[in-house]
């Protein structure tokens, strides 16, 4: 089951996620609107940020390891399309990081580009959803 859920219910699993990626913390988007799926605890989550009218944000998308490869990347990705009011839907996401990019790809992504964090210095990959 997905389910709005505040920033504090999702920082156990961007804890999980910042250590998976060799990251310090992933710092919740105070402003932005999570998404939890649910068992009988949260196993996934996704943040949808609004960046202004024209532009939104997908990021913090995660899913416990254990539960992976079940279609609830997919599940998540499908609830922000469906909540987004901005007509483009952007994410990014570590180049080496198939299983993100093939989810963002089943749900209408496009990779339109490429670069190098100026904080991490990971080579990144910029994916975007265009609404109709």
């Amino acid at each position: 089951m997905i389910a709005p859920c505040s920033p504090k219910d999702a920082e156990p699993l961007l804890e999980a996620s910042a250590k998976e990626q060799g990251l310090a913390k992933l710092t919740p988007d105070k402003l932005g609107q999570y998404f939890g799926y649910f068992e009988e605890v949260m196993i996934g989550v996704v943040c949808l940020s609004k960046i202004d009218a024209y532009h939104s944000y997908l990021k913090h998308l995660y899913v416990l390891p254990q539960h992976r490869r079940k279609g609830i990347a997919g599940a998540l990705i499908k609830k922000v399309k469906e909540e987004c009011k901005t007509p483009l839907l952007f994410a990014l996401v570590k180049k080496d990081n198939e299983g993100s990019k093939k989810a963002l790809q089943k749900e209408g992504f496009k990779e339109v580009g490429g670069f190098i964090s100026p904080i991490s210095s990971a080579e990144l990959c910029l994916m975007v959803f265009i609404k109709k």
